[in-house]
């Protein structure tokens, strides 16, 4: 299983590959800036991330060996300028860190009328490990 820490649903594609489809709300919210934020704000916030992490994968109740051996493993994403903040918060307290890679993929739709719609796809390819 690997939590999903972002501001959205995964994708069809990253849940096959074990994502969380829902994220949590309570993350969810912290993820998001309406203020510009300072730098205490974005350490405080990303060690509220944390905990609220360490509830939702139980890791309180993992042993030590355990944690070493078979870590938890999360996907991030969100605002640039927090991103290492939280990376850093989730490391500390034992998670695995991921980021998403995707591709865009062209989409070409043939319409009743002989037109063409032609539309992005993000296609979800893998992780990449913090």
């Amino acid at each position: 299983m690997i939590y999903n820490f972002t501001q959205h649903n995964a994708t069809e594609d990253q849940i096959a590959s074990g994502v969380q489809s829902t994220p949590n709300a309570e993350i969810k919210s912290l993820l998001n800036f309406v203020d510009l934020p300072s730098a205490s704000d974005l350490k405080e916030r990303a060690q509220k991330i944390a905990e609220l992490a360490k509830i939702e994968a139980k890791i309180a109740e993992i042993d030590n060996y355990t944690l070493l051996v078979n870590p938890p493993k999360c996907m991030i994403a969100g605002a640039p300028f927090f991103m290492s903040h939280l990376e850093c918060e989730l490391k500390e307290v034992g998670f695995i860190v991921l980021y998403a890679f995707s591709q865009r993929v062209s989409v070409e739709r043939h319409n009743e009328d002989g037109t063409v719609t032609k539309q992005n796809v993000f296609k979800h390819i893998g992780f990449i490990e913090a």
